[in-house]
């Protein structure tokens, strides 16, 4: 299975660089519109879109969601940051027979996939960016 992890667009908090720990701040019009424009470049033959509870993760979610033709599906897991608990999930959605999954979540969730997958050449994981790995 293809899961593709995607950092939330950015935030008006997250361009001032302050802390976002403990808030659930708005996508800013400039994140929305950077995600708008990612679009295109998609793959277009994701079969799950699945978000982090989170307002900003939810609200990058449904740009892709909606320039894909797709619906949300918000799961609370998407938060966590223990790889174990992940990999599960993942395992999951395997076993239910998704082949390509777009999770729209956090550093704190990407960045912990490069250790479980050490081979996985790493990218900066930026707002917007997409981080593909092989479940």
């Amino acid at each position: 299975m293809q899961v593709y992890l995607m950092r939330h667009g950015q935030t008006k908090e997250g361009m001032q660089d302050l802390l976002l720990s403990g808030l659930d701040p708005e996508l800013s019009p400039e994140g929305a519109a950077r995600i708008k424009m990612l679009c295109p470049s998609m793959d277009k033959d994701i079969d799950l879109i699945i978000a982090s509870p989170l307002k900003r993760a939810v609200q990058t979610a449904e740009i892709v969601a909606k320039e894909l033709g797709k619906e949300v599906k918000v799961e609370e897991i998407l938060k966590e940051s223990d790889p174990e608990k992940l990999q599960v999930f993942f395992e999951g959605l395997k076993a239910a027979g998704h082949k390509k999954v777009l999770a729209v979540t956090h550093f704190v969730v990407i960045d912990p996939f490069y250790a479980m997958f050490p081979r996985q050449k790493r990218h900066e994981i930026k707002h917007g960016t997409i981080h593909e790995f092989e479940i």
